[in-house]
């Protein structure tokens, strides 16, 4: 009942054309800001859903967030928590989810540029190597074989993969295998593999780095960038047992200690929808160490009475006007 209300509001201001007027006067409270990709997005042959924008409008959103909050870093806000201070000004926090190569390449100048701080959250099983993501080589399986006919695990259905639609139809099965309780992501992706061997040998084919390696990460630690987890794999934690959560979130966050010799204490849930952790996980954030851990749900955070699920609002397809109305409604 409350996501339809909130969904016919979000109509009503878009409509009238309020956003502008409205984000103007948002109310205090801590605005966590979750991006992944940069850069452009129709050239990429792997998800181009995980691009957040390109360079040029990652820039503009950073000046918008420059005039309109007062932009602090992760550990001023585990601070302000810590110290239990009243939120009485507009704040915004920006991470970055995964680790790609973006981060160093693209978005790190900008922040550098505007004396922005950052928070990047990196799946240490990533670091450095040539490994696909699940996501991502959904994505190229799918693509590279428009034409034919994919069965899908998840749902049973047959989708006939076309070029004018390709996109939707990936961004779908990518949804659908998030939300499969029946079928592992290790599952869905190996009987996509087996449908289509003729992508699957191109892709085994190409080399691919689409990560950041240690010398990256050392990169932004040295720029003053907040450095956290996401966890090992980047497999979702829900599906997971209490005892390999807990696996994930420390393992990471030891790499990441020895590598950076520093102490990691922030977390983001891969996924991080609320069908993508529980509450094993969120004790399990608590039990290997971490003060804080963001979720990628919708929604300001007037006050934190959760430290280990902080609402992140997702920047998604360079769309300013939709991230301001998230603001201003959720």
């Amino acid at each position: 009942m409350k996501d339809s209300i909130l969904r016919l509001k979000s109509r009503l201001i878009r409509t009238l054309k309020l956003e502008n007027l409205l984000f103007k006067f948002l109310p205090n409270g801590i605005y966590v800001f979750n991006l992944h990709r940069i850069g452009d997005r129709h050239s990429c042959q792997f998800d181009r859903n995980i691009f957040s924008c390109g360079v040029d409008q990652f820039e503009q959103f950073l000046l918008l967030l420059k005039a309109s909050f007062d932009v602090v870093d992760v550990a001023t806000l585990s601070q302000i928590l810590d110290e239990q201070q009243p939120i009485n000004k507009r704040l915004a926090v920006i991470t970055f989810d995964d680790g790609y190569k973006d981060c160093i390449d693209k978005a790190a100048p900008l922040l550098v540029k505007y004396q922005l701080p950052a928070a990047f959250f990196i799946t240490t099983d990533f670091v450095g190597s040539e490994r696909i993501p699940w996501w991502d080589e959904m994505a190229f399986l799918l693509r590279q074989s428009t034409g034919r006919v994919f069965k899908s695990l998840s749902t049973g259905q047959d989708i006939n993969l076309q070029p004018n639609t390709i996109e939707k139809q990936i961004a779908q099965v990518i949804f659908t295998s998030k939300r499969d309780n029946n079928h592992t992501l290790v599952q869905i992706l190996d009987d996509m593999r087996e449908q289509f061997p003729q992508a699957r040998a191109q892709l085994a084919q190409q080399s691919n780095s689409l990560f950041m390696n240690w010398q990256d990460i050392h990169q932004l630690k040295d720029m003053g960038m907040d450095i956290g987890s996401h966890a090992k794999t980047h497999n979702i934690l829900a599906r997971m047992s209490t005892e390999q959560q807990l696996h994930e979130l420390t393992l990471s966050k030891q790499v990441l200690e020895q590598q950076l010799n520093q102490p990691i204490k922030y977390l983001a849930y891969p996924v991080g929808r609320y069908h993508c952790f529980d509450q094993h996980t969120l004790d399990n954030a608590k039990v290997a160490g971490y003060s804080l851990a963001f979720n990628n749900e919708k929604g300001k955070n007037r006050f934190i009475s959760e430290r280990y699920s902080i609402n992140r609002y997702c920047f998604d397809e360079g769309d300013l006007s939709t991230l301001k109305l998230n603001c201003i409604v959720w």
